[in-house]
């Protein structure tokens, strides 16, 4: 490491490690500079005036819904030069009608070793939209024009129309990321979501090696999921790989140029944002920030993720319009899987709040395969949920998933009920648990579908392989007593006397209901 050891450089948070490569310091041990750093971002937005060759092309296309999903759309795209007069045109048939000038985000970065590479991503923000209604689209920029392609706006406030959204973590470039990005294609959902390790362009997963930092895997990788993407919204969350040590702002820099995301959370914190479909709240989070295993960001926003946790949670369930509550992040607070296993950091942090708040479902990745818990609460099950079970959150408690296996390679699980456990000292241990309930070491995708209903709602959760093959399977469940609210197309919840009861922590009904768990409210 020249000047600085490499166990010094390991003990640098991203922000030091940033500040020392700006300065052209690498793993080889000589100071190089260029551009004035190890890498050159924009200020800010830009137009870019520079005229284009018709040649150049579109390479990747890739949705993301605003803070409000019923009236705000985010369409981005790559490009693999800069273009004149980037636009997308928008109309509800494929006439159009609507051209919404886009802004390009150039990013250059420099290598270690001296060399540079330039990508271009364009973004246009779509506001004003009118809820559940299906859009056309193209984007386009001066002598290239891109495929029609259609996107569908989320409804004005709980619909009675049923919905599904799709997740996964761990995607990379494979073929095995490509088949399930088709599969989701196929599936058509209302959104999915990304927990984390996204295109795996920084190979090392500590954010400690520049020089394993591979940028054309993220051209691949839009490339990759264009098929689902393109009319899908893509709502991704930060893993470990994200932290690319080339970049500032804690090695996230990159993704904030390639992604556009609510931005409606805490300030410092990218990647956490939350939004409302339906009858459904989803909150995204940055466990970097708590974990216990990697310590590279741990720490960073200072607490404020989790008091804008807490204080999103407690928002959720007060609107009676949400009866159910959806948060994903990269690193889990409870697997069994071999490389990984479960981090004490993230449940330290975190697994009260969702206990606090009844949160319904977690999905995580980090762990390349498929794990589902029973229903948890105070890390104890309280029933058992074989596959095809109804689970009354609750009640019940929080169910937790991993559906890390989204194309990476996979991998196994330890033997019996022994799991790993990262603890803040930094050196895991071996727990015996009693949570594990469907363990499948496979690539699989979510699809969870969601019935909003009069006196209940449910939420379908299932584990399918790229061939739609069913895994794995749950049915989350929540009383309501609806409401006409006057407007068409709207209802509003109200919590039923079982809810009300659990919410405040009326320990002798959890007790009773723990002791008949089949039973509903």
């Amino acid at each position: 490491m020249g000047r600085v050891g490499a166990a010094e450089f390991e003990r640098m948070t991203m922000a030091e490690r940033h500040e020392l490569l700006r300065y052209g310091l690498t793993r080889r041990g000589f100071l190089r500079t260029a551009a004035g750093g190890a890498v050159s971002l924009a200020a800010g937005p830009m137009l870019l005036t520079r005229t284009a060759a018709a040649a150049t092309p579109i390479t990747g296309r890739w949705l993301a819904m605003g803070a409000d999903p019923s009236r705000q759309m985010r369409v981005s795209w790559q490009v693999a030069a800069a273009v004149a007069r980037p636009r997308v045109r928008l109309g509800t048939d494929t006439g159009y009608g609507k051209v919404i000038e886009a802004e390009t985000r150039p990013l250059r970065t420099v290598m270690p070793d001296g060399s540079t590479r330039e990508q271009f991503y364009v973004h246009a923000s779509l506001d004003g939209l009118s809820p559940g209604t299906t859009y056309h689209y193209r984007v386009e920029h001066d002598g290239l024009e891109g495929a029609d392609a259609t996107f569908s706006t989320a409804p004005h406030g709980p619909s009675s129309s049923p919905f599904t959204f799709t997740a996964f973590g761990d995607q990379g470039v494979t073929a095995s990321a490509a088949a399930l990005s088709t599969a989701v294609a196929g599936t058509r959902p209302a959104f999915h979501l990304l927990a984390g390790d996204i295109s795996y362009a920084q190979t090392d997963g500590r954010g400690l090696l520049p020089e394993a930092y591979k940028p054309g895997r993220w051209d691949r990788y839009f490339q990759q999921i264009d098929v689902a993407a393109s009319m899908v919204p893509w709502m991704v969350t930060t893993g470990n790989h994200e932290m690319e040590p080339l970049y500032d702002g804690h090695g996230y820099g990159g993704l904030q140029q390639r992604f556009v995301l609510p931005g409606n959370g805490p300030a410092q914190v990218p990647t956490a944002y939350t939004f409302k479909y339906s009858n459904v709240g989803v909150i995204s989070l940055d466990a970097n920030d708590v974990t216990y295993e990697l310590t590279t960001n741990r720490g960073y926003s200072q607490g404020t993720q989790t008091a804008w946790l807490r204080q999103t949670l407690a928002g959720l369930r007060a609107d009676p319009q949400i009866d159910f509550i959806v948060v994903f992040f990269h690193q889990c607070p409870y697997s069994t899987c071999v490389s990984h296993g479960s981090d004490e950091g993230v449940r330290t942090a975190w697994t009260t709040l969702f206990d606090q708040y009844t949160v319904d479902l977690v999905i995580n990745g980090h762990n390349h395969s498929y794990e589902r818990t029973d229903p948890l609460r105070g890390g104890v099950a309280a029933m058992s949920a074989a596959a095809g079970s109804t689970v009354w959150p609750v009640v019940h408690g929080t169910t937790y998933v991993v559906a890390g296996g989204g194309g990476i390679a996979l991998e196994g699980f330890q033997a019996g009920n022994t799991a790993t456990l990262w603890t803040e000292s930094g050196r895991p241990v071996k727990e015996q648990v009693g949570w594990s309930r469907t363990r499948y070491p496979g690539f699989t995708y979510l699809s969870v579908r969601v019935v909003p209903g009069d006196g209940r709602s449910t939420m379908s959760v299932r584990a399918l392989r790229p061939d739609g093959t069913q895994v794995d399977s749950v049915t989350l469940t929540r009383a309501n007593v609806r409401k006409s609210s006057g407007v068409s197309g709207t209802t509003v919840a109200v919590a039923g006397a079982a809810g009300a009861a659990a919410l405040a922590g009326t320990g002798a009904f959890v007790a009773r209901r723990r002791r008949s768990a089949a039973s509903p409210p």
